[in-house]
């Protein structure tokens, strides 16, 4: 792994402070929309494995008539660790410390079934990726294109479902997307 520092002689676009606001922005949505089961509005901001693999879990649990109580979230500070290259990705490497309160319960009962229910500190290791030669362009990370099949205009990063058409809509040139988050 190489020095976050040397990123920047790859991307002269890129910003550490401005990356870190921002990871630390879609982890914390991670976590709410995970615990709320809306996945659909992470979608964007995951690559497409990753994303399969939180909703494939969320699934599961559902199935079981569970899902993950998340409160009380406090991201109490990031640190990027370095990057990684790829013929053709970059990847970047975090540490996000939280205060997080989170839990399984039984969605009848509303009773806890697994876990903790008292906060608890903890530092997950993140992965972010995007094609490899992608240059930093400060934004939201959203580019507005338009629908190829009605031609509405929709904010994309990697997938969207148009919301007049509904049809889902992915693209190849995409920003930063959160690849994996593991307790470390």
């Amino acid at each position: 792994m190489q020095n976050i520092e040397l990123y920047k002689s790859i991307d002269s676009g890129f910003d550490a402070a401005f990356f870190n606001s921002k990871l630390t922005n879609i982890f914390r949505r991670l976590k709410v929309c995970a615990s709320d089961g809306k996945m659909e509005e992470m979608q964007p901001y995951l690559t497409e494995g990753f994303y399969e693999k939180v909703s494939s879990d969320i699934s599961e649990l559902a199935a079981k008539g569970k899902l993950i109580y998340t409160d009380r979230i406090t991201v109490l500070g990031s640190q990027l660790i370095g990057f990684e290259q790829s013929d053709d990705f970059d990847f970047i490497f975090a540490d996000i410390r939280c205060r997080i309160v989170e839990y399984v319960i039984d969605v009848k009962s509303k009773k806890k079934v697994s876990g903790d229910d008292s906060e608890n500190f903890v530092t997950y290791r993140v992965t972010f990726k995007r094609p490899k030669g992608t240059m930093t362009v400060r934004s939201s990370g959203l580019t507005a294109q338009n629908c190829p099949y009605c031609g509405a205009t929709v904010n994309i990063n990697r997938t969207t479902r148009c919301e007049y058409c509904g049809r889902i809509l992915n693209t190849d040139v995409f920003d930063w997307l959160l690849d994996d988050s593991v307790i470390s």
